[in-house]
């Protein structure tokens, strides 16, 4: 059963539980009526039995005293006698039974003595004093105490009788005596005997109608009962439903009624305006019908796993088609109803229509993504582009080419004719430039008067012919602003991207380096880069940086240094474990100084495995003296986005140190995250079903697209410092800042500024939204044995920038 269908069922079990508790209350008095009935008639029972017992007790009795009479034998004596015990007994327990309390000890001594079976006695016991009142009843036993005088009598005749025998000689006419009176006992016995059994016959004839009248009571009760509990069900089922089609057809969104396969049944008015179809043309059409068909397949899947409750999601937003060609879109739930009476297994769809949000999020997107002047894609657009020549499969068999485009002294047009004048210069000199590029080509706006250019699919040779067309282009261009004509011309850099390429901010410092050489050599050239002296310096320094890092891990002179991340609105704070390396002479360095050598030498893994155990380490030791730090913030490199290798011995780190996973969340930058998507996808997923967090970091730097932050598993955003520093002086990166923690919002991600360096930047971020703060204004980084946690943020505050 579904949880839809189990909270459906507990919701009907509370509306109707009264009635049913009366009904159950009902039958249970009944059921108890039936046993108490049973239990008297077989109380009577024991009665009639008892004085069965008790009649052919005292006529044995009197036989065997005749008997003795006659022989004087001592056996029918001690027969005799027997049976005036077991009449005794019989007497002393009705004594017991009639006393006030019962005697119920005494009584149940006394009743099996006298002979009568266990099963009546517990009868007997039960209901003594009630079946006392039986008018019935109470005459016969009033007859049976007037019988036993004469069983008193009877023993004294038997010990009468054994001392005439002691002397038969001078006796005889006494033992004739004593058997004449035997006789009149006997008949006297006999006559009330029968008064007894009459008396208690009657009692049982009572006590039978009586009973047979409760029962028919008791029956018509519980069905008057049952009709009126199944009428007030009825009424309130009636209501209910009455209740749910008044809403239903009076909704302001779109909802259907739909069986196993998605068609539709009954839909309500806000669904036909909102598809523009009437009634009849939605009805036994399935849903998906009206989908795009991009979407049908996930729609068809989520109304498949409404009943099974598979994990799918509960929501799905997709594009539905107008009869008239356009595209809305919708957001569906669905919840499953159950099986109605006609056997149909039906769900409910709530098809809400968010045309209006998904249009704000494309321009969001739009802008996030383009540069608001030109329209050209931005320097993030660009990066997306180039990380998608980076890693495309077919680089080993094809090559790529990035251009960046300089305006020479573009400056001097501002200055002299002012900004108005060089924006629609810049406007008009993108349009020229798009024609001398090829279907597939992608321009970008950098800067104020930078241009890349990225040529898929490209050869050296062809790249180098459309550099030269565009510098020709731009040389040539001639713009007139008030009656003055101007003119600029450009430096153009070109970079080849191939199979050993693997490093997008390396390419892009290289083509960057190029363009300033085009610049030295004279301006308005191309100038191509090569390999140089410098690359290869930077190579060896890099290895250098290699030797430290494994003589630091070898001689354990890496270190973690604390930085707290401070929420926006009053709360538990966040701490960010930062890796710190120590070299031979004692001086620290960060990890922006090795990390990238590391990278590239593929020792990466090899710091993560130190940090992953460390780290933990130390959140297992200090989380209690910290409990307001609600998660320890641990950055693993590129390398170790890992399900094979480094995904089981996080979890089996974790497991070992005790740590509750809650408290972890993993920091991975946005490059090394889009380097690997799927990969990445899944390494996030595992971690986070475990229990922990994970962070997006240096979001923006290398950022491809928007569309990572709904295809990546993440809980948190990292804006990169580069979008910070200058937010409180620049408007393009005060928009870029808003842009993310809107986009963040939607896709329900938390977001982190980074290098937060000044009040006004603090008071900047929370207008905005951001949702915690990270910088030198909130915390300086410290030893983790020398961390304190300050009493609230907003303290820590004006601490930290005073």
């Amino acid at each position: 059963m579904s949880a839809a269908n189990r909270d459906r069922s507990r919701r009907q079990l509370g509306r109707f539980g009264p009635f049913a508790a009366l009904a159950l209350l009902a039958t249970l008095v009944g059921c108890i009526g039936a046993w108490m009935a049973l239990d008297l008639q077989a109380a009577a029972r024991a009665y009639l039995a008892g004085e069965a017992g008790w009649s052919l007790g005292q006529q044995r009795a009197v036989y065997q005293m005749h008997r003795y009479a006659e022989t004087g034998d001592a056996e029918h004596r001690e027969h005799a006698l027997g049976a005036l015990e077991r009449l005794d007994a019989a007497r002393q327990a009705r004594l017991a039974l009639q006393a006030r309390p019962v005697a119920e000890r005494q009584a149940r001594d006394h009743l099996l003595a006298s002979g009568i079976d266990a099963p009546d006695v517990q009868a007997l016991l039960r209901f003594p004093r009630l079946l006392h009142a039986i008018p019935h009843v109470a005459a016969a036993l009033e007859t049976w105490r007037g019988m036993d005088p004469w069983i008193v009598r009877l023993r004294e005749l038997a010990e009468e009788l054994e001392a005439a025998w002691q002397a038969p000689e001078t006796s005889q006419l006494r033992i004739g005596s004593i058997r004449d009176e035997l006789s009149f006992i006997q008949e006297t016995l006999a006559d009330q005997a029968m008064r007894f059994n009459a008396s208690l016959n009657q009692g049982a004839r009572w006590m039978t109608e009586t009973l047979q009248l409760i029962a028919i009571f008791v029956i018509v009760f519980i069905a008057i009962l049952s009709m009126l509990v199944f009428r007030r069900i009825t009424n309130r089922i009636a209501r209910s439903q009455h209740r749910f089609w008044t809403t239903f057809e009076q909704a302001p969104v779109g909802m259907a009624l739909v069986d196993a396969d998605g068609s539709i049944d009954r839909a309500n008015d806000a669904l036909t305006r909102f598809l523009q179809r009437r009634r009849s043309e939605l009805r036994g059409k399935p849903l998906a019908h009206f989908a795009d068909a991009r979407d049908r397949g996930a729609l068809r899947k989520l109304i498949a796993g409404a009943e099974r409750g598979d994990g799918l999601p509960q929501d799905l937003q997709a594009r539905y088609v107008l009869p008239d060609g356009r595209t809305v879109w919708g957001k569906l739930s669905v919840a499953d109803l159950g099986e109605n009476p006609r056997g149909r297994h039906l769900r409910v769809a709530v098809l809400e229509d968010i045309s209006e949000a998904r249009n704000l999020s494309d321009e969001l997107h739009y802008q996030a993504a383009h540069d608001q002047l030109t329209g050209l894609a931005n320097r993030r657009e660009f990066e997306r582009h180039v990380n998608q020549l980076l890693h495309e499969p077919d680089l080993d068999t094809t090559s790529h080419a990035l251009c960046m485009i300089d305006l020479d002294q573009f400056k001097v047009v501002n200055e002299t004719f002012g900004h108005l004048a060089g924006d629609a210069l810049l406007v008009r000199l993108s349009e020229r430039m798009k024609t001398c590029l090829r279907e597939g080509d992608v321009l970008a706006r950098l800067d104020g008067d930078e241009f890349g250019v990225a040529l898929p699919h490209c050869s050296l040779e062809t790249a180098i012919d459309v550099a030269q067309r565009l510098r020709d282009v731009i040389r040539e261009f001639r713009f007139t602003w008030e009656g003055r004509t101007l003119s600029v011309s450009a430096s153009i850099g070109l970079v080849e991207v191939h199979e050993y390429t693997s490093d997008a901010h390396q390419l892009m410092q290289n083509v960057d380096l190029a363009c300033h050489q085009a610049k030295d050599a004279g301006r308005n050239q191309v100038f191509v880069h090569s390999e140089t002296q410098q690359a290869s310096v930077k190579r060896q320094h890099d290895m250098d940086w290699v030797q430290r890092i494994n003589e630091a891990l070898d001689a354990q002179r890496l270190d973690f240094h604390a930085q707290l991340i401070a929420p926006s609105d009053p709360g538990d704070w966040r701490c960010e474990l930062l890796l710190r390396l120590r070299d031979d002479a004692d001086r620290l360095h960060t990890a922006s100084r090795f990390m990238e050598a590391a990278e590239r030498f593929h020792v990466a893994r090899s710091i993560d495995r130190w940090v992953i155990e460390r780290a933990l380490q130390l959140v297992r030791i200090h989380r209690k003296r910290f409990p307001r730090v609600v998660s320890w913030h641990i950055n693993l490199s590129g390398q170790s986005v890992d399900c094979e290798i480094m995904l089981p011995r996080i979890i089996r780190q974790i497991e070992l140190e005790g740590v509750p996973p809650e408290l972890l969340c993993f920091e991975i930058t946005e490059s090394a995250a889009i380097h690997s998507l799927e990969e990445a996808k899944r390494f996030f997923t595992a971690l986070r079903e475990i229990g922990c967090e994970v962070a997006l970091d240096d979001f923006g730097k290398g950022l491809s697209t928007f569309d990572y932050l709904k295809q990546l598993p993440v809980d948190l955003v990292k804006i990169d410092g580069g979008f910070v520093r200058e937010l409180a002086h620049s408007e393009l990166d005060h928009a870029m800042v808003r842009s993310i923690q809107e986009i963040a919002r939607i896709a329900g991600k938390q977001t982190i500024a980074e290098s937060v360096e000044s009040i006004e930047l603090i008071l900047r971020l929370k207008q905005i939204g951001i949702d915690f703060l990270q910088g030198h204004a909130i915390h300086n980084p410290q030893a983790v044995e020398d961390l304190e946690i300050p009493e609230t943020p907003q303290r820590a505050d004006s601490d930290q920038s005073a």
